[in-house]
């Protein structure tokens, strides 16, 4: 699902890329900084987006592995009560 938010956004980011660079284009110069400013940021906003989904994954990781230690440890203090 984000892949195909960021799919639907590109075409947004490139019209708008389009109109800024017809208001800026008469030197040439500022064009080719905005595209530059424009593609920064597209490559920031998925490195962002990048760190989110690891960081995701790794609460998800991490929630899991405090599950079965407390799953673990509800088992192993069954065994030896049992034992007793």
């Amino acid at each position: 699902m984000p892949h195909q938010q960021q799919q639907s956004q590109q075409p947004q980011v490139r019209q708008t890329m389009d109109q800024q660079q017809t208001r800026f284009s008469p030197n040439g110069n500022s064009n080719h900084a905005l595209q530059d400013y424009m593609m920064q940021l597209m490559l920031l906003d998925q490195q962002n987006k990048k760190r989110h989904l690891m960081y995701r994954q790794w609460e998800e990781d991490d929630r899991a592995r405090v599950r079965q230690a407390q799953h673990d440890k509800t088992n192993r203090g069954g065994r030896k009560d049992s034992k007793l």
